[in-house]
């Protein structure tokens, strides 16, 4: 079988140790040193997402993913990377229109109240274009506070 990358399934297979990092290159030193690498493409894939997609992982994101909220100096965009990595880690298969009504709950307070229309009938992008707004004019409200509050010179 051919990949996206146009790779076969034992080239991958030769090759991935090169793409892995932190724990998962350090769990497929640990199957080399034991002489249990797996010998087929599926194999891989198979004890990957055993030993990284444990119920209990998968839990613990989730508990994770109720407790992520937009940080105050982080734009909309960045927060939407970060939560989108954990729905995808939680569920790959996660469907726009929950992850959209979900993210707009995570959204700070002070950008939902800008954010108008109707999320059910915006892409993700019209979301977040529209949230882009609002953080530049709540930038620029700040602004105006803080020179009103400055003493004239």
């Amino acid at each position: 079988m051919r990949t996206l990358f146009g790779a076969s399934d034992s080239k991958l297979l030769r090759n991935i140790s090169n793409w892995l990092t932190g724990s998962a290159s350090d769990w497929y030193l640990q199957l080399s040193q034991a002489h249990r690498l797996p010998e087929t493409w599926s194999q891989f894939k198979r004890l990957f997402l055993a030993h990284f997609r444990s119920p209990e992982r998968v839990e613990a994101l989730k508990i994770e993913r109720s407790r992520c909220a937009q940080k105050e100096n982080e734009t909309a965009a960045d927060f939407y990377q970060r939560y989108l990595g954990l729905n995808l880690e939680i569920n790959p298969k996660s469907n726009e229109k929950q992850l959209k009504k979900y993210f707009m709950r995570k959204l700070r307070p002070a950008l939902r109240l800008w954010v108008k229309g109707d999320p059910e009938r915006m892409s993700i992008d019209e979301i977040l274009k529209m949230a882009e707004k609002a953080e530049i004019e709540l930038l620029y409200q700040r602004k105006e506070e803080v020179q009103r509050a400055m003493p004239e010179r």
